[in-house]
């Protein structure tokens, strides 16, 4: 059994592997609780799981409007030059 985990992540009673994917919401960190039995002795273990954000990509029509002013920056500068 384990509590605490990431969402996304869960826990196979009968192998004990942890597996799943986690989403955006799962940034920071977790206070994971792991506990494991065979009917007749438990043992526990505690450990923090930090799952960190993705790396943030700016949208598309945001670079373009960037790169679309970046543009006009640069042709109102060779038009000076022109003159």
């Amino acid at each position: 059994m384990a509590s605490g985990l990431p969402p996304g992540l869960s826990m196979n009673s009968g192998t004990g592997l942890i597996t799943g994917n986690c989403g955006f919401d799962a940034a920071g960190s977790h206070a994971v609780t792991v506990t494991v039995s065979d009917g007749s002795l438990t043992a526990s273990t505690q450990f923090t799981w930090k799952v960190l954000a993705p790396p943030s990509v700016p949208a598309v029509g945001s670079l373009g409007l960037v790169l679309l002013a970046l543009g006009f920056a640069a042709t109102a500068i060779g038009v000076g030059k022109l003159r």
